[in-house]
């Protein structure tokens, strides 16, 4: 049943990387840019090379060490971006914390895919590796993501400034704009969230208050979305494989623990 209620954690993704970064404008992002960029290489990298380094000792595997290592980049948006969104937090502290938490996901998704590719030619066997195709995969993801919440970023604008219809009009308009490049960036295998992300920082910076239209979807929408997608992620947990983690288990989620507290 999670599978096919699956497209509803698609959906609640892409609502959540529109959500987080419609309140972030260029100016707060240059201001606060040094100790953002700190936080990320800190947090990200940190957690990379500890997770990796661990899971090498233990298995003696080098595809193994990078995959786990790159798992351990990535940092879950939806419980923070549903706490600010709660309590309407402001502030250079929750700029930093969303751009932090917007950011990671394309770092994640950059170094997961690179790591996966270098990890697939490591199992081949083949003495070469093709760095044109590792470099090929991750960055047409990002770009194909990065270009398609452009592209909708700027027709959201443009309708949004011509229209005067009631809230609950617009708000509906959002939502189906968001399922739509949602479904587009599905459809050439480029990151969804990604690609709502970069719809939410363009509409923004367009016009200061359009990001009244992010508070919309997230208090007639976001709820149960929200509720859907943790009850999904719930179900997929299964609690007769946790005891087969292991030590391996164990050391992951203390060296990650350890990297995203320290390098943060």
């Amino acid at each position: 049943m999670t599978k096919e209620l699956g497209f509803f954690s698609e959906i609640a993704l892409g609502l959540i990387g529109f959500e987080m970064e419609s309140h972030l404008h260029i100016d707060e992002l240059l201001s606060e840019g040094r100790t953002i960029l700190l936080i990320l290489i800190g947090e990200a990298l940190g957690a990379f090379f500890l997770v990796a380094r661990g899971v090498y000792l233990l298995t003696g595997s080098d595809y193994t060490s990078l995959v786990f290592g790159a798992l351990a980049t990535a940092t879950a948006p939806a419980s923070t971006v549903d706490v600010l969104a709660e309590y309407r937090a402001k502030g250079p502290l929750t700029t930093t914390l969303l751009a932090v938490v917007g950011l990671d996901d394309a770092i994640a998704l950059l170094v997961f895919s690179l790591t996966s590719t270098i990890a697939a030619f490591l199992l081949s066997g083949s003495e070469h590796i093709s760095w044109l195709e590792i470099i090929k995969l991750p960055f047409r993801e990002i770009i194909g993501a990065v270009v398609i919440g452009i592209i909708f970023g700027i027709i959201m604008h443009w309708i949004l400034e011509r229209q005067k219809k009631k809230e609950h009009a617009l708000c509906a308009f959002i939502v189906g704009m968001i399922f739509l490049a949602a479904g587009m960036a599905n459809s050439i295998s480029s990151s969804l969230i990604l690609t709502t992300m970069t719809m939410g920082i363009v509409l923004a910076n367009f016009r200061v208050d359009n990001s009244q239209y992010a508070q919309c979807v997230v208090e007639r929408v976001g709820p149960l979305i929200y509720i859907l997608f943790f009850v999904l992620m719930g179900a997929r947990l299964q609690i007769a494989l946790i005891p087969q983690m292991g030590l391996l288990g164990l050391v992951y989620i203390l060296l990650r623990s350890i990297g995203k507290f320290g390098g943060a």
